[in-house]
């Protein structure tokens, strides 16, 4: 490398082997389009992550499932999904992480699939993950004045004292189910509520086979998806 007049030498290493992550999403409602022109600027990302849902987002979805069983998800990701049809049948490798199932994942799943099949493109696999909506614990929680679960970690009350506001209740899963869909295929893998960094954790775990005692790798890529999943 050459400064001024200056010359340097540098011992070049072989580079380790590295995965490529992108966000096209980062929050409900940002730009749809994002998705598609970041996989036709660079085709050849190995993950893309989108970020749909934060507490609020979560209760408007819990209002629309409420008035429709089949509700409760980002219905504006299943456009996404059709948006990169293309990519993906012109032999496009990207894989999908998104957390757009909100309060109903399955129903995603199989919307997106529908418009994927309407596209033509049939070769794709679509991993789900659930087992985050905890309501109806919660409320039997509620509905047994005897229980000690719940409590308000502050004040030590009942919940029962807040079931008649209660909306949702979701537990945070981490990312171990996704690696498991990724694992097993999934082109796509859909979430409910998970920590907004484990769309990126997990990529990094199934890529590189880390396990769940490699702390140090994972509080990286922790802070590696905490610095992406709020960027378009």
């Amino acid at each position: 490398v050459a400064f001024g007049q200056v010359s340097c030498k540098f011992k070049v290493t072989p580079m380790k082997q590295s995965v490529r992550i992108g966000n096209a999403q980062a929050f409900w409602g940002d730009r749809g389009d994002a998705a598609a022109e970041m996989l036709a600027r660079e085709p050849g990302l190995d993950y893309l992550t989108m970020d749909y849902l934060a507490e609020v987002s979560m209760s408007i979805l819990a209002v629309q499932r409420e008035r429709d069983p089949q509700a409760g998800f980002a219905r504006d990701f299943v456009e996404v999904v059709r948006s990169l049809a293309a990519y993906w049948s012109a032999g496009g490798r990207c894989r999908l992480i998104v957390n757009a199932g909100g309060l109903n994942p399955r129903g995603c799943a199989e919307t997106c699939r529908g418009a994927l099949e309407e596209a033509g493109c049939r070769s794709m696999h679509i991993g789900v993950v659930s087992g985050d909506d905890v309501v109806a614990i919660v409320r039997a929680a509620a509905n047994d004045l005897s229980s000690q679960e719940f409590r308000n970690l502050d004040t030590g009350a009942a919940v029962s004292e807040v079931a008649d506001r209660l909306v949702t209740a979701n537990a945070y899963l981490g990312a171990a189910p996704i690696v498991a869909a990724l694992a097993a295929g999934a082109n796509i893998v859909i979430t409910g509520r998970v920590a907004d960094p484990s769309l990126v954790v997990a990529a990094c775990r199934h890529h590189f086979g880390w396990s769940e005692s490699d702390f140090d790798r994972l509080a990286g890529a922790t802070v590696a998806g905490h610095l992406i999943e709020c960027g378009t």
